[in-house]
């Protein structure tokens, strides 16, 4: 299996619709289409999920980002934090991004934008602005290009996702998911592992060993749901339409 099939595999995706982000050092949002692999209007691809045995071939379709994890290790090798767990509790603490914004482009832009060209910054920078602004803003930059995946994705299928299940080392931010929450509005769950790809690749060898069943795995408990809150919903609505305005300034810059 690929990584991200067997990611897809590991969050019990199994189903047509279910959808999985991995946030490791970039992010991979994969959608289950069933036996059918669909085409794409905007460069969204499909791939094969998997075979189980005799049974149908499951296809997925893939949307990705180059920098998200990568973003936080930036923070830290700048020492604006000295660990990714703080990154959460900063950006709490500031409680909105001051004006500030940070556009996450270390390598261009992916769908829907699609320049290769665009650079990274921040922009709204004042006297006022702080450490936990910029944090903040870098997080929020995570936030908003996911958004962006996601609904792309969701033009794609012509309807909205119930709920997204998430794995990879990002998915312990709570701020980012909890975000993530209020401006897709819906469920954001928190695998029990990080690593869903390994995970992926045993619940297949268990299966085929007889060891347990989809049916058994489904009901697997998951570490933490997030759910959107309206107050954050309308704040992220908000910038997410200054940080689009704020993307515009750093396109086309080679």
């Amino acid at each position: 299996m690929s990584d991200q099939s067997a990611s897809l595999f590991g969050s019990c995706c199994f189903h047509y619709g279910n959808v999985k982000l991995t946030m490791g050092t970039g992010s991979f949002l994969n959608v289950n289409t069933g036996c059918k692999a669909y085409g794409s209007h905007s460069e969204v691809y499909p791939l094969v999920a998997w075979k189980m045995n005799d049974g149908d071939t499951i296809f997925m379709q893939e949307t990705s980002s180059n920098d998200t994890g990568s973003l936080i290790e930036w923070i830290i090798n700048t020492e604006l934090i000295k660990n990714a767990p703080e990154s959460s509790e900063i950006a709490e603490s500031a409680q909105g991004n001051n004006g500030v914004y940070f556009i996450p482009a270390f390598s261009g832009f992916w769908l829907p934008i699609n320049d290769p060209n665009a650079t990274s910054g921040f922009i709204g920078v004042t006297p006022t602005s702080t450490k936990c602004h910029l944090v903040r803003a870098v997080l929020e930059s995570i936030v908003f290009q996911i958004y962006l995946m996601v609904n792309v994705m969701i033009k794609e299928r012509v309807g909205k996702f119930k709920k997204i299940r998430v794995d990879g080392g990002v998915s312990k931010n709570d701020f980012i998911l909890s975000s993530l929450a209020s401006i897709l509005d819906m469920e954001i769950e928190r695998t029990i592992s990080t690593e869903m790809s390994v995970q992926g690749v045993t619940y297949v060898a268990g299966i085929k060993a007889g060891l347990w069943t989809k049916e058994y795995l489904s009901k697997l408990p998951q570490d933490k749901t997030f759910t959107p809150d309206l107050k954050k919903r309308q704040y992220f609505k908000k910038e997410f339409e200054t940080w689009m305005r704020a993307v515009e300034r750093f396109t086309k810059w080679n």
